[in-house]
């Protein structure tokens, strides 16, 4: 019936239009690995995005924990206070260099730049030989060795591609308490999220 698609055609592109701004990467926003994407640096991965302008983006990977030490990356904090503080996997970058992220309230020594409302991230670690920093408490504080990086337009490139979906970031998500079951509830249609866009500028 003519009549009836034709008034259907601009709502169908217009939806299409709306999923693909939803689709633009933005800092604080998640990066969730479609199934197709097979590169095993970023299979199933779910990545905090910590930086995203002109000059390219950088996230890290917030859904591989590991049991390596802080004193394993850098040998300066083998006497980081706190006897179980363990290091997630950030990304294939400069996987020698700890990457922080902190909720709120901050420690008075960190050099921070939030990241979006309860996050914070610091690439200087000097904060956490402070004996008051207490690294065992990962619904506050988490460390990632290494991060990830893209080249300017090579994420808006990955997107179209269908790599990876962009969800609306969270504190409840960065500091999920069961951080390998995150992509599986964030991948699933019945999660109840959808493509997130940006947040007004501050």
């Amino acid at each position: 019936m003519p009549s009836i698609a034709k008034p259907l055609l601009p709502a169908a592109l217009l939806l299409l239009a709306l999923a693909a701004h939803a689709q633009t990467p933005y800092t604080g926003g998640l990066l969730v690995a479609r199934g197709t994407l097979t590169d095993p640096n970023f299979s199933e991965s779910v990545v905090l995005l910590i930086r995203h302008n002109d000059n390219g983006t950088v996230g890290v990977i917030i859904n591989r924990p590991t049991w390596v030490e802080p004193g394993q990356v850098s040998p300066e904090l083998k006497d980081v206070h706190g006897d179980s503080g363990r290091v997630f996997f950030g990304g294939p970058v400069a996987p020698t260099r700890l990457v922080v992220l902190v909720s709120e309230p901050l420690p008075d020594e960190i050099d921070d730049l939030r990241v979006l409302d309860g996050v914070h991230v610091s690439s200087s670690a000097d904060f956490l030989l402070d004996g008051d920093v207490n690294v065992d408490n990962e619904s506050h504080l988490r460390m990632y060795a290494g991060h990830a990086a893209w080249a300017p337009g090579q994420l808006a490139a990955e997107i179209a591609e269908g790599d990876w979906n962009v969800v609306p970031g969270s504190s409840e998500l960065v500091f999920s308490r069961e951080p390998l079951e995150l992509w599986r509830d964030l991948d699933s249609p019945s999660s109840g999220l959808i493509a997130g866009r940006a947040p007004e500028q501050r």
